[in-house]
């Protein structure tokens, strides 16, 4: 299950952080008030200790985070974790991302606002809502397995 809440904390922004950075509730559509959003919780995400298995897959990964927002403006997510700590969450690109995450705005907030977000990430996963590109064979290999666990 962390496993599970870390691909998403690490893919989604999501669940904003395996410890529920960011409460679901009432996060708004539209390109400022998620930015907002994020900026409101970095202060809080920074320097957050990764545990157990999720830090032994996540300990050390860079993951861009590619999100549409509903007036049709792109921004990307950087979230970086060094010695299973994160060490960056802003809204920038990160240089050699381990993994690149593509989704819209809706889908982000569905996510971030979802109860049960397994089952969810597993939804958009097999829609097409939420495609990802990992970089390096080890990665591709990583991300395959924790993808396939959440779809199952």
């Amino acid at each position: 299950m962390a496993l599970w809440r870390m691909f998403i904390t690490v893919t989604i922004l999501v669940s904003m952080f395996c410890v529920g950075v960011l409460a679901a509730g009432d996060i708004q559509e539209g390109s400022l008030s998620i930015q907002s959003e994020i900026l409101s919780v970095q202060s809080r995400v920074v320097g957050l200790p990764l545990s157990g298995m999720v830090a032994s897959y996540f300990g050390d990964e860079t993951i861009n985070i590619h999100v549409t927002a509903a007036n049709g403006e792109d921004f990307v997510l950087g979230i970086e974790s060094k010695d299973s700590v994160i060490s960056t969450f802003a809204i920038t690109e990160l240089v050699n991302p381990d993994v690149d995450v593509y989704m819209d705005e809706s889908t982000l907030t569905d996510l971030v606002s979802g109860k049960d977000i397994k089952y969810l990430l597993g939804v958009h996963l097999a829609n097409g809502a939420i495609e990802y590109t990992a970089h390096g064979f080890l990665n591709k290999i990583k991300y395959a397995i924790v993808v396939s666990r959440v779809r199952a």
